[in-house]
């Protein structure tokens, strides 16, 4: 088997953390979908990536990273701008949804080989991926600012 009964005991969220119970629980799926949403960026940074090298060459990533570093920035600053003004957790869903249902869409470009879905691809992996990692933690913060 994985690990014994009394193994499981010893590596405790709420002893390792001094958590009540129910905080250790929320941690613990936090923990367990921030895993899941590490290894789907991931992923997707490396489809988005093999592709655009295979179609564009490696040649052309130092250009888009640099242009892509402009575009975060404004990212960054617009969605910490409106992240306050709303409702955390709402605002997540929406824009989780949201990255989900484009991410999806980029399929049929890419059954259908259109030119410079690749660009696109690679620039909705990175854009997801920063906005991952903001809103995410957000909730998680407002998750548990619920608990006290």
């Amino acid at each position: 088997m994985f690990a014994s009964a009394p193994a499981l005991r010893t590596f405790s969220l709420q002893r390792w953390l001094g958590l009540p119970a129910a905080r250790a629980r929320c941690v613990g799926h936090f923990l367990g979908i921030a895993v899941t949403l590490a290894a789907a960026k991931v992923l997707l940074s490396t489809i988005g990536v093999t592709l655009f090298v295979a179609e564009q060459g490696a040649a052309g990533l130092p250009p888009f990273y640099a242009a892509f570093a402009a575009v975060a920035i404004l990212l960054s600053f617009g969605l910490s701008s409106i992240i306050d003004r709303v409702p955390k957790v709402r605002l997540a869903q929406i824009v989780f949804v949201g990255l989900l249902m484009g991410t999806a869409a980029l399929r049929v470009p890419l059954a259908l080989e259109v030119p410079g879905v690749s660009f696109a691809l690679l620039a909705s992996a990175t854009a997801a991926e920063i906005i991952f990692d903001i809103l995410f933690w957000v909730v998680v913060a407002a998750y548990l600012d619920g608990f006290e």
